[in-house]
């Protein structure tokens, strides 16, 4: 219903209105509330939709809705590489700042996926 009333003429308004929608929902006992599958999704897919918009604002907003996704599940984010490493060059400061930050996300859900991997393969020789 946002997206309805928001004309088509302004789709950085709404990229911004779910990124803020995003930051909002609270964290309880280290769950997302949002959390579920179906929402990851629809989060994710506005966030896939606003990379491609030619706004920097549009892209830095879609980073950020990625960064905020990040801890729930990184592997989905994969598929934007290409898409992603194309902004680099990008002159914009803030969405230089948000690849930064979206990068810090990525790398700290590698190494956290990394530390419990190699923590259940000590378990697993414990067993044995």
């Amino acid at each position: 219903r946002i997206k309805q009333k928001i004309s088509s003429s302004n789709k950085d308004q709404f990229i911004a209105v779910i990124n803020d929608l995003l930051e909002f929902d609270e964290i309880e006992e280290d769950q997302y509330l949002w959390g579920n599958a179906d929402m990851y999704d629809f989060y994710f897919n506005v966030a896939q939709k606003g990379l491609y918009y030619t706004s920097p604002i549009s892209r830095t907003k879609a980073l950020s809705i990625l960064s905020q996704l990040a801890p729930c599940s990184i592997r989905p984010m994969f598929k934007l590489l290409p898409s992603i490493k194309k902004m680099v060059g990008t002159p914009s400061w803030e969405l230089q700042g948000q690849l930064l930050i979206l990068a810090n996300c990525a790398l700290q859900e590698l190494c956290t996926d990394k530390s419990k991997q190699a923590e259940t393969d000590e378990d697993q020789n414990e067993i044995r």
